[in-house]
């Protein structure tokens, strides 16, 4: 009897720890949620309707606010916070303003004045907006809009300063590009007699030796200008080998000829080689790149027979 009832109870035991199986909830349709919310919204407002009904429910709940207070869930706007008291204060205006168009909606439907309705009432009074004839609405526009002249006025002065210094700058602009191009129109206009008299300095020196200075400085002028106008890099390569003439290397003038005359710095290891050296060179270049194949074959089968050799030694 005793096996038979802890069989029992260990029976009921795994019944009572046994998963039960969750009620899934369907999802609810548009139309049966917009019916839902509908009912609820009338039985709100028939439960609104009641209390209003009720004699007691005003007393109520101005007791119920007293003890609220008194507990100091409610708080004065004094003690709130500065963002808290603008809310409150925002609320009371909003409150204040649809007393006034309600008072004076009764007003005009007493005098059979059917211009203003409760429902365009509703449609004017927006949450956040101020009435038209408030005081404070009238100042913070007037600041506005004292705010934005003014900053229209420091735009417009700081356009006619931009406007004063960009004509200026272009003044300078042209007034520099102006002295640019009389240095270079003055720099080419200068001739080689020029050049001379201002060497010379007001020196008195004889006709011949000025000649002489003159002769110099029209060959110079010429071997650069041709060397300029010059585009075959052979004509310039002539105009190197003449920097480098024996000559001008004695009298170490070859400096001073690069620097003032020609700018070209030809290369000195094949330009100053005779061309039958030169043409000795190339030959044996060309026969040392034909014979470059003999050469490898020949090391090769003598490294190889050295090889053979040294192992029929040991």
């Amino acid at each position: 009897m005793t096996r038979s009832r802890t069989h029992a109870e260990g029976r009921q035991a795994t019944k009572d720890t046994r998963c039960k199986p969750t009620k899934t909830r369907r999802p609810e349709s548009a139309k049966h949620r917009a019916e839902r919310l509908e009912k609820k919204r009338l039985a709100e407002k028939r439960r609104r309707e009641g209390l209003k009904r009720d004699p007691d429910y005003a007393v109520r709940e101005r007791q119920r606010w007293h003890a609220r207070k008194k507990a100091k869930k409610v708080l004065p706007i004094s003690e709130l916070k500065p963002r808290e008291q603008a809310k409150r204060r925002e609320t009371a205006r909003n409150y204040k303003r649809v007393q006034r168009l309600r008072a004076r909606v009764r007003q005009e439907e007493d005098l059979n004045d059917p211009a203003v309705t409760l429902e365009s009432v509703s449609d004017q009074v927006t949450p956040g907006v101020h009435a038209a004839s408030s005081k404070q609405a009238i100042a913070v526009r007037k600041t506005i809009h004292r705010d934005k002249s003014a900053c229209y006025v420091k735009l417009r002065r700081q356009e006619q300063k931009i406007q004063a210094l960009k004509k200026e700058a272009n003044r300078w602009k042209k007034k520099f590009y102006r002295s640019k191009d009389n240095e270079a129109k003055t720099a080419k206009q200068v001739t080689p007699r020029t050049k001379v008299r201002k060497l010379l300095n007001g020196e008195q020196v004889s006709a011949k030796v000025k000649g002489r200075l003159v002769f110099g400085e029209v060959i110079s002028s010429q071997l650069r200008l041709s060397y300029k106008s010059t585009k075959s890099f052979k004509v310039k390569q002539v105009f190197g080998r003449m920097v480098n003439g024996s000559v001008i290397k004695r009298y170490y003038f070859k400096k001073h000829f690069q620097k003032n005359v020609l700018p070209f710095k030809p290369s000195t290891k094949i330009q100053s080689k005779d061309p039958l050296k030169c043409f000795m060179l190339s030959l044996q270049m060309r026969q040392s790149i034909l014979w470059f194949p003999e050469k490898e074959e020949k090391q090769a089968r003598s490294q190889a027979f050295k090889k053979k050799k040294g192992v029929n030694q040991l």
